[in-house]
């Protein structure tokens, strides 16, 4: 949740490689792993956890994640596909339609 509110990052990146130690292959605090990294800056990084973690539980809101850092990142093609994907699993998804409505793409 600090993540979230884009608050004391640098106490949830502490937190979440805590998290990340106990339990390596969980997808969901991979997501939040990756994206208090994006945050910080570290859109590699990001990218690298968000498609482990897309490919371990393809997830609309993980997809959503994985599709901004990739736009960001100047890979808008494969951000489009990855929506149009987390689509297929969860249109109505809070978190996949906000953040596609921010980047004016439609399902």
């Amino acid at each position: 949740s600090l993540t979230e509110r884009n608050t004391r990052l640098p106490e949830a990146l502490k937190l979440l490689q805590k998290a990340s130690s106990l339990a390596p292959e969980d997808p969901y605090i991979m997501d939040s792993l990756a994206w208090v990294k994006y945050r910080l800056g570290d859109k590699q990084q990001a990218l690298d956890l968000l498609r482990r973690a897309y490919g371990i539980q393809a997830q609309a809101e993980i997809g959503a994640h994985l599709g901004e850092v990739l736009w960001e990142s100047g890979q808008q093609d494969e951000a489009r596909k990855t929506w149009r994907e987390a689509v297929k699993l969860d249109g109505d998804d809070d978190t996949l339609r906000s953040t596609m409505k921010r980047y004016n793409v439609t399902p």
